[in-house]
């Protein structure tokens, strides 16, 4: 941020509200572009964070909104204000409570996304949360709004949804809830291969039946061949139920 654009920041007049009777502000400054993302992803990135702390109880300033309100059109970015000091005098500027910082970097083909929570209450910062993601460039938005929703949760909104954990069960393959899965269909072919037998014996059973030795024998085989096949059928059904829970939960 040019030390100009930084002071109509600090200098632009705030309507001041009756103590109690507003939310706490939070303002989000522009991501650090060190990953030479162009403007449109960047700016991608930006509204996704904002979004996606819709919820929280907060009223949420972005720095493209500072810029609105004041009536400043330069190019330049507000991401410049990054030190204690300068945070500072913005969150008191802008009444402010809560002050969100991000940097982007790049290494190798992955993206680092760092997000940063800073409470200016009391005239004194403090780190409430610190989020870092590192993703391949087509899921670092959909990551983006992961980590600012655990920022939303922080701030007393709700938790991260489903929808938005998606992108965590799409990137690390479930290896748990896999594993419980093949185990059931592994329970699934036992309990198939010995119902089988069960009713080959059944059937040797009525066929011996006038043996008083194998008819027996062939009739105790088919019982024993249909508990265990119940009993692969409730081990199966288990491990599916237990497949299913994994494999929501991402594990």
């Amino acid at each position: 941020m040019s030390f100009g654009l930084l002071s109509v920041l600090l200098l632009a007049p705030v309507e001041l509200a009756p103590e109690g009777k507003q939310k706490p502000k939070i303002i989000v400054l522009d991501l650090v572009n060190g990953a030479d993302l162009d403007e449109a992803r960047l700016e991608a990135l930006g509204d996704a964070v904002v979004t996606a702390l819709s919820g929280a109880p907060v009223e949420v300033l972005s720095a493209a909104d500072l810029r609105k309100t004041v009536e400043v059109k330069a190019s330049q970015s507000a991401l410049g204000c990054i030190q204690g000091d300068c945070l500072l005098d913005l969150a008191k500027a802008w009444q402010a409570r809560y002050v969100l910082t991000g940097s982007i970097a790049q290494f190798k083909n992955q993206i680092i996304l760092n997000l940063k929570l800073i409470d200016s209450n009391n005239d004194n910062l403090q780190v409430l949360l610190r989020e870092t993601v590192e993703a391949e460039p087509t899921a670092l938005t959909a990551l983006a709004r992961v980590s600012a929703a655990k920022i939303r949760q922080k701030l007393g909104g709700p938790p991260p949804s489903s929808d938005e954990l998606s992108v965590l069960r799409a990137k690390n393959v479930p290896l748990v809830g896999l594993s419980l899965g093949l185990a059931g269909v592994g329970g699934l072919l036992t309990a198939g291969w010995y119902q089988l037998q069960a009713n080959d014996s059944g059937q040797l059973a009525l066929a011996e039946s006038s043996d008083r030795i194998l008819g027996p024998f062939h009739a105790d085989r088919s019982d024993a061949a249909v508990g265990i096949a119940r009993w692969s059928m409730g081990i199966s059904a288990a491990l599916f139920v237990s497949a299913y829970w994994s494999w929501s939960q991402g594990l």
